[in-house]
């Protein structure tokens, strides 16, 4: 947590501790191949193994996305095991220090880590980029505003506007960072919180939160169940807002020179054409572990790059990722 807080030091404002979770769905994960799947799929034992830090494991990256890619590498001798963290900013922390060999993260995060001093040259991305980490800004469904700029434009001179954003570290909380660093006007008038989801629903009911801003993907269980939630006369209790962080914000480029963000807009049914943005999600390979021979590094990494890329259409479809879609750091 030490390395975390270091990392996040000057650029993200803390706020009180949220209480409280929401559970989601457990999937079944299939990261270890059984005899059975070994025999039927031709496979010799597994000879090489890496660890993959992916968040909590009953969310998308533990519970769907690892479990595609494992099921790829293991045909070649390669077996992936899921590693529990606290979100990206730990994950990649946790490579940068060598706790870990691998992670799944949003690429903002695995930049803004590898910026600090201790991280700078640790990691590298492996592979294509797995899919698209969408920012989603709920307000009160009675709130007058549509988008976030409108709400930071009408607060009152000396007022502040506060959003939730999870957890210390939460891809909220890094996504929401880059924002506010990019919009000065914004940084002095939002105070982030670190409040749990269902704490931050809660104060947005009661009028002490005026929005929770999150990172997930585009088939989001979590997102689904904001966008069911009712009161007790069976009207939405929530809405979601346009988040539109100008040009300065879409010209960030992480240490490749690639882009980081791209915008986005949510069609159909609740979202109304809602517009956002959209950070790629990747894996990270250290790059100790890469080059380190003892250990078969450089033949692990080359056979979790083809895994990567043959559970594309798995990935894709567990996540609800679009067909079309293409990767912010593959834009010009």
């Amino acid at each position: 947590m030490r390395l975390l807080n270091v990392a996040l030091a000057g650029f993200l404002a803390a706020g009180p501790v949220g209480m409280g979770a929401l559970t989601l769905p457990a999937r079944a994960q299939t990261t270890t191949p059984s005899l059975s799947q070994r025999l039927n799929s031709g496979a010799n034992a597994v000879k090489l193994s890496m660890e993959v830090a992916c968040g909590k494991l009953e969310k998308s990256n533990c519970n769907q996305v690892l479990p595609r890619i494992a099921e790829q590498s293991m045909q070649t001798g390669l077996s992936l095991s899921p590693v529990e963290s606290e979100g990206s900013m730990e994950s990649a922390s946790g490579v940068c220090a060598g706790a870990v060999p691998a992670a799944i993260v949003q690429r903002d995060a695995a930049d803004l880590r590898r910026r600090n001093a201790d991280c700078v040259g640790r990691y590298e991305p492996v592979g294509k980029a797995l899919y698209p980490y969408y920012g989603y800004l709920v307000a009160a469904a009675a709130s007058r505003y549509d988008s976030l700029s409108a709400l930071i434009d009408d607060t009152p001179q000396g007022k502040v506007r506060t959003v939730a954003a999870g957890a210390v570290g939460s891809g909220g909380q890094v996504t929401l960072g880059y924002m506010l660093r990019a919009n000065p006007e914004w940084k002095r008038t939002v105070n982030i919180a670190n409040y749990s989801l269902d704490t931050a629903l809660q104060r947005i009911t009661d009028g002490s939160v005026d929005a929770f801003f999150v990172m997930d993907g585009p088939g989001s269980d979590l997102i689904d169940q904001i966008r069911v939630a009712v009161d007790a006369k069976g009207k939405p209790l929530y809405k979601f807002l346009d988040v539109r962080p100008g040009k300065q914000f879409y010209a960030s480029r992480d240490w490749s020179g690639r882009n980081l963000y791209q915008e986005v807009v949510l069609e159909g049914g609740f979202f109304r054409s809602t517009k956002t943005v959209s950070v790629d999600a990747l894996m990270i390979v250290s790059n100790e572990f890469r080059e380190n021979r003892a250990k078969n590094g450089p033949r692990a990494v080359g056979l979790l790059a083809e895994a990567i890329d043959r559970a594309q259409a798995g990935v894709f479809a567990d996540t609800k990722t679009p067909r079309d879609w293409v990767p912010a750091a593959a834009k010009k």
